[in-house]
């Protein structure tokens, strides 16, 4: 008599015929990766597991904190990350973050500075030039369109007194 291959359990031969096979693919894929153990952002060991839904617990130091659903640290999670690791910012990003502070002035993104020379800079005063350029086109733009404002004012006046 031939012998039959052993199958190993997976997570989806619960579901039976029901489903579809690419959906119980999918759905392999998500469950073997949340049910690994992950490496701690605290201690390194790989000792943290989920817990439930976005929570994850490191048995060995007992850090809990919060992740994406399915894994520890999202795709969009790793990308800061790894920027605020590399202290290296989008020329754009430093854009609109020059907009949104406008009394506070940003320093230049390809200077080699230690941490302290920025701190410096940043309290001085002496921020990126092309930011305050900017600021000087909108204050002209905001006074120009004022002026515009008072004079059409001024010019309705005498039509609605006649």
């Amino acid at each position: 008599m031939a012998q039959t291959k052993a199958t190993i359990p997976r997570h989806t031969s619960r579901f039976g015929a029901r489903y579809g096979v690419s959906v119980k693919k999918r759905y392999e894929g998500i469950e073997v990766k949340q049910r690994v153990k992950h490496t701690c952002p605290k201690c390194g060991f790989q000792k943290v597991q989920r817990v439930s839904t976005g929570i994850y617990a490191c048995k060995k130091c007992r850090l809990t904190y919060a992740g994406g659903a399915y894994y520890p640290q999202t795709l969009t999670g790793g990308i800061i990350s790894k920027m605020v690791a590399q202290r290296t910012f989008n020329p754009q990003l430093i854009e609109v973050l020059a907009d949104k502070t406008s009394d506070e002035k940003i320093p230049e993104v390809h200077t080699e500075l230690t941490d302290e020379e920025r701190i410096e800079q940043l309290t001085q005063g002496k921020g990126n030039p092309r930011s305050r350029k900017k600021k000087t086109k909108s204050r002209e733009s905001e006074e120009e369109v004022a002026e515009s404002v008072t004079l059409q004012a001024e010019s309705q006046d005498p039509q609605e007194a006649a």
